[in-house]
């Protein structure tokens, strides 16, 4: 039987391979945050997976239990480029940005801070770099800015996406053509994540050099 710290390891790297969090993950296999959370993150806990949760985690990677997932390059409806990536405070980066970042996911549980990388919501304010707080309870409501998960299921790939939120569709709201087509939230391929809630512009250096 292989170890906690096995498991872990496995966990983490299944993550990776599908770019999820462990939040995502756990509602990806109906299972509650705390299962998946504190496994990976409570020093204190001593526990192992129960071996139907590594299946479920294995099913939906499409690799058997413990097997490492293969490091492919995500092409997801056209999309290579990562629209956005999971925040991730650096010792040296914004100490303001980071506390005010900290403070409002503190202030209410599901909530996740993602950094935005596209164009995608040019038009209505939203520049690349934008921290946005995504809560996952929120139900979305027509106009609301969502954060979506568009599937492969072929190459078990995910890529995260910030849209317009018009029933059914996902819309752009910008002039960058790679980003324009609409998205069907089907729950199945597109699937709603949660509601973007606020978000955070980090200080710009616009000082060009001579």
């Amino acid at each position: 039987m292989p170890s906690r710290d096995d498991t872990r390891e496995w966990v983490k790297a299944v993550l990776a391979h599908l770019r999820m969090r462990p939040t995502q993950l756990a509602h990806a296999i109906g299972r509650a945050p705390s299962t998946i959370n504190r496994f990976l993150n409570d020093p204190g806990a001593t526990h192992n997976l129960q071996p139907e949760t590594i299946d479920q985690i294995a099913a939906l990677a499409k690799v058997r239990p413990y097997e490492l997932p293969e490091d492919r390059t995500p092409k997801v409806n056209g999309m290579a480029e990562a629209e956005a990536e999971a925040y991730r405070a650096r010792p040296d980066g914004d100490v303001l940005l980071r506390h005010a970042v900290e403070r409002l996911v503190e202030m209410r549980n599901g909530v996740d801070p993602w950094v935005l990388r596209s164009n995608a919501l040019l038009s209505i304010g939203y520049l690349p770099g934008d921290v946005m707080l995504v809560d996952l309870n929120e139900r979305p409501r027509a106009h609301d800015v969502v954060c979506a998960q568009v599937y492969d299921w072929v190459r078990s790939r995910a890529q995260t996406v910030f849209r317009l939120y018009e029933p059914p569709y996902l819309l752009a709201s910008t002039t960058d053509q790679a980003v324009l087509r609409p998205l069907v939230v089907d729950d199945n391929v597109v699937v709603v994540k949660g509601v973007v809630t606020a978000s955070i512009r980090p200080r710009r250096n616009l000082d060009v050099a001579a």
